[in-house]
């Protein structure tokens, strides 16, 4: 049978008598046809516009069709002959045709055929035509949100009076990723200093009982947001028994404490006595920390370094207030010389495969 190959501009065309296939590249679609008599094609309307975007789309294929499948492009999909789709997300969408019939499939695929605009502002497109055998090309101005941070100050707590008492806002966040600037203030009870104002992790101690109240304000360099915390200094506190200050300890240990009635509690562990990880929660008045964890913290025995940890217990009848023990160390040394050889071997080679 003859074959006729056609050009023009933008356009190119396939075509082979009886059921072949046919190709169109019109503009920014493409169409793929199983026959003449059975062709897929659509419009919407609008096809640009603010935030939220209502469109309706037609249906304007050609044969005796059994089903539709639609793709919106934001990862909405419809089996409606003539949908309606909201797009709630500004941007450039490709939507897409499927239809069948007694297995015969034919596709109709519009490129960036949708633009989502963002409320009050608008995306500006420049088409500029270098020649009439030029596809033409789009430049497209992106207008970027900027997304406030959010602030968190920590949870409120009981302290007892003259213990360290951590600040710790290392719960912000922002959006971007990026927070450029943190700060402690002051808002109620007798003065304190201060310690490390201008940081994620600030702190102050005080033997004067009563309730405080501190704000911290972050700030990704445009926009910012705070967050509130309540310190009570009291004389009442968990007590914590063992193991002892700078006590050593060659396996995992079980801490003990006096919950002074607390009915729950948690459990905390640092290598620096600042930043405090949760390994765990109980209604008991112990916790025996997991091998894994335990050896997270724990240090070579040629270069001992403490290992904090501190108790919070929730007061029966509250549950805003938590109590917080003292911090107290001790100091686990390794004594697993198999662990220790091994260890060294297994993370670089579990890097380099990464």
């Amino acid at each position: 049978m003859p074959t006729t190959t056609t050009t023009s501009v933008s356009t190119t065309t396939t075509s082979v008598q009886s059921s072949t296939t046919t190709t169109t590249i019109p503009g920014n679609s493409t169409t793929t046809s199983i026959s003449n008599e059975f062709k897929a094609d659509f419009t919407g309307s609008p096809t640009s516009g603010p935030l939220p975007l209502v469109v309706q789309f037609a249906d304007l294929s050609s044969g005796d069709i059994t089903s539709y499948l639609w793709d919106f492009g934001d990862m909405g999909t419809s089996t409606e002959q003539n949908p309606t789709h909201t797009y709630l997300s500004a941007g450039t969408y490709t939507v897409s045709l499927r239809i069948r019939k007694n297995g015969k499939i034919d596709d109709e695929i519009k490129i960036g055929y949708i633009t989502v605009q963002v409320s009050g502002l608008t995306t500006t497109t420049t088409t500029a035509a270098v020649s009439t055998t030029t596809i033409p090309a789009e430049t497209t101005t992106t207008i970027q949100i900027n997304i406030p941070p959010v602030a968190n100050a920590g949870y409120d707590r009981s302290v007892q009076a003259g213990d360290t008492v951590l600040l710790d806002g290392s719960g912000s966040y922002a959006a971007d990723g990026i927070i450029l600037e943190y700060h402690w203030k002051q808002v109620s009870g007798v003065d304190v200093t201060l310690e490390n104002e201008n940081e994620a992790i600030a702190s102050f101690v005080t033997e004067n009982e009563g309730s405080y109240e501190f704000q911290l304000t972050v700030s990704d360099g445009i926009l910012e947001s705070s967050d509130t915390v309540l310190i009570e200094i009291t004389e009442k506190t968990i007590e914590l028994l063992s193991p002892g200050s700078e006590e050593e300890v060659f396996s995992r240990p079980t801490l003990r404490w006096d919950g002074k009635g607390c009915d729950g509690f948690k459990v905390f562990l640092s290598k620096d006595g600042k930043r405090f990880f949760k390994v765990g929660e109980t209604a008991d008045e112990s916790y025996t920390v997991r091998p894994l964890q335990h050896f997270l913290f724990s240090t070579n025995k040629n270069n001992p370094l403490p290992i904090y940890w501190k108790v919070l217990g929730q007061q029966a009848g509250e549950e805003k207030i938590w109590l917080e023990s003292p911090t107290r160390q001790y100091y686990h040394i390794r004594k697993n010389a198999v662990l220790e050889k091994f260890l060294p071997w297994l993370f670089p080679r579990l890097n380099a495969s990464q």
